[in-house]
């Protein structure tokens, strides 16, 4: 029947460390089964009995999804209903419209502020002025800071984006990150987002004051603002905090200690900052494969098995190949005799949507995470059709292809060289050459399976790409590039901007340094990574219903895990902070790249010979500019009360480049009187 068949379709996805209520409900042929929530479910399930039905209801986003049974029947009806309304999405739309440009503002200041660091580090390193020699310890001070900057503001940006998709859902993280009841986060965010500026306009507009809109612009910006702090700052504390639950209570590391001993002590916070840089300084080996269905469904383990699977391509970096080297040598390290596995943030978390001809689109195709697992169905009545793979694929290498295309374009408009346009388009070929290798593979497997006997045929494809650790670094090295870190990328960078003087961006950068210093060596990732699951967090909790069957205690339970899961995967890791971070590198390069050709190509001594002016001069107009020049008017005057010509100020600004003997004399020719 085409409702057993959905109901299948809903139970196979309940993979990984289920967690929540358990509900029994009446099976579909194949027995009782029993629904339980998994921390990757956004709210709680819950299940209730009316008008003689049994109904388990999943809310997702603004649909609702309902489970639904006639009571001693084996049929399941699936139900979707969609609970959002106009008056509701406008309102969602205000409030995610100032949290974006909330977003904004906080974007500018930080690209100002790596301006700023550039600019205090021409000026403070004597580069600037002729009677200053070059001081090399500002200068070096000033560049470690950079690091910490851009983990900082890479950082505050991700969780800007995170505060707008979650404004957007309805505050679902916060009310989970804070344990309030969902009644007062509302409240909340209806008093920042609603009540505080329209009553600040209200109040401005009885007092007959004009510039109403603009208090009530900055009341709303400054509740947004102080709003984004409140989350940022739970996120950072629940995020750190479950590195030290993890360490303290997963199955892996629980028997090492005391049971009476709490999860914030001196030893978690050591192994937790150890795990963190045997991770980091560890080499790997990473297999590629491709899995399908007829394997068994677990997390591969064994790198013997792994070898023997299809298409099995084993890649090494460069700073894996180094740390062979050291084993080998034996220095810093050790050869492990067999590969350790480490797991990935979809694996532990038992992250793994499926394909089907339903839930196929072109452009979520094209657009996917390609680092997230994804499970193609390619066999079955949901299977997806041959010409959405075809279309798939010819969408993938269209688009490498148009890229191409537009670098070179854009490269050519700006008349760079041939050879240099094709070093960039090679560049790019080598970029994407192995995720259009892998892309090949899957087409090419995909034709072989549906060309099998019904009877061995595969139902799902899936591309693994799976890190093995294969030699570590020892206790000495780990705990010296510790120490080592934290003096030239926290010590010395803070000394520096404060000796030379620049206390504004030394604050800051106490601040972020701080800030990223915590969650980079109490990293819950790197943990999470390394144990695999998020078992045993629930073991500190205090929660205890036995009268209630547990429930509240599962909700608990599904609270913590759903909340570390989201930060790790939506904050500390992922294609958003990838993206911030790149976007931060090349603003970096960019100014580096400033600074350097100031540096090289500046002068400190000015332009000798003033500038060349016409008493004669008339602009006859041009096109749409029939006007010399605009005048500045509402406020900005001279104090002789007179109105200036833009003209003037690009004079000044130009004129602040010659040598202060030419300047006198061009300020007397521009401003003299007639």
């Amino acid at each position: 029947m085409a409702d057993e068949e959905e109901v299948g379709a809903v139970e196979v996805p309940l993979v990984g460390n289920a967690i929540g209520n358990e509900v029994p409900i009446v099976g579909n042929g194949i027995g009782n089964i029993v629904l339980r929530d998994h921390e990757t479910l956004e709210t709680p399930s819950c299940r209730i009995d009316f008008q003689g039905k049994q109904s388990h209801i999943l809310n997702t986003g603004n649909s609702q999804i309902v489970l639904e049974s006639q009571k001693n029947s084996n049929v399941l009806k699936v139900k979707q209903f969609d609970e959002a309304t106009p008056g509701l999405l406008l309102l969602r739309f205000a409030y995610t419209l100032m949290a974006v440009l909330m977003a904004g503002f906080l974007f500018v200041f930080c690209v100002q502020l790596i301006l700023f660091l550039f600019l205090g580090l021409a000026i403070e390193s004597g580069l600037t002025s002729k009677q200053n020699g070059f001081n090399f310890g500002v200068f070096f001070g000033t560049l470690l800071a950079i690091p910490s900057f851009l983990f900082g503001l890479s950082n505050a940006m991700t969780i800007a984006m995170a505060f707008i998709a979650d404004t957007w859902n309805g505050q679902k993280l916060m009310k989970t990150v804070i344990k309030w009841d969902s009644v007062l986060v509302d409240w909340l965010s209806c008093v920042v987002f609603m009540l505080v500026p329209l009553f600040t306009a209200g109040i401005s507009l009885a007092s007959g004051s004009k510039d109403w809109w603009e208090h009530a612009t900055i009341a709303w910006f400054v509740c947004i603002f102080l709003y984004y702090l409140l989350f940022a700052a739970v996120t950072i504390y629940f995020e750190v905090d479950g590195c030290f639950e993890l360490m303290r209570y997963h199955g892996k590391v629980r028997s090492t200690y005391d049971s009476s001993t709490s999860k914030f002590n001196l030893k978690t916070a050591t192994e937790s900052i150890m795990m963190k840089q045997k991770s980091l300084l560890s080499g790997f080996k990473i297999a590629n494969y491709i899995a399908n269905s007829s394997e068994p469904q677990t997390i591969e383990t064994d790198w013997r098995v792994v070898e023997e699977k299809d298409r099995f391509v084993a890649t090494f970096g460069l700073l894996s190949r180094i740390t062979v080297v050291c084993a080998k040598s034996g220095i810093f390290y050790k050869m492990l005799d067999t590969p350790e596995r480490k797991y990935t943030i979809d694996e532990a978390r038992g992250y793994a949507p499926f394909v089907t001809s339903h839930s196929w689109g072109l452009e979520k195709m094209y657009c996917r995470n390609r680092q997230s697992n994804l499970v193609a169905v390619v066999d079955g009545k949901s299977a997806m059709t041959r010409n959405q793979v075809r279309s798939s694929f010819i969408c993938y290498f269209l688009g490498f292809v148009t890229t191409l295309f537009l670098i070179a374009a854009f490269l050519a408009w700006f008349e760079s060289s041939p050879a240099f346009i094709g070093v960039i388009c090679g560049l790019y070929i080598l970029y994407v050459f192995s995720s259009a290798k892998n892309a090949w593979a899957m087409k090419h497997i995909y034709g072989e399976l549906k060309k099998k006997d019904k009877t061995n045929q595969t139902s799902t494809l899936g591309q693994v790409r799976a890190p093995f650790r294969i030699n570590e670094a020892n206790d000495r090295f780990c705990w010296i590039m510790f120490i080592l870190e934290f003096i030239f990328g926290y010590v010395l960078p803070m000394i520096t901007l404060f000796a030379a003087g620049n206390y504004p961006v030394g604050i800051v950068f106490g601040v972020t340094a701080t800030i990223t210093g915590c969650r980079r060596f109490f990293s819950s990732v790197v943990i999470l990574q390394e144990l695999g699951s998020l078992d045993g967090m629930e073991l500190n909790n205090t929660i205890f219903d036995e009268d209630n069957d547990g429930e509240l205690k599962a909700e608990e339970e599904w609270r913590e895990k759903h909340r570390l899961g989201q930060i790790i995967s939506e904050i500390s890791s992922g294609v958003k902070r990838k993206f911030w971070m790149s976007l931060y590198a090349f603003f970096i390069v960019i100014f580096c790249a400033i600074f350097m050709s100031a540096v090289a190509l500046g002068s400190n001594a000015g332009k000798t010979i003033g500038q060349d002016m016409s008493d004669n001069h008339e602009y006859l107009g041009s096109g749409d500019l029939q006007y010399s020049s605009c005048q500045l008017g509402q406020g900005i005057v001279t104090p002789a009360g007179l109105e200036n010509s833009l003209v003037d100020f690009t004079f000044l600004a130009n004129v602040a480049y010659e040598d202060p003997n030419s300047t006198e004399v061009s300020l007397g020719k521009w401003f003299r009187a007639d």
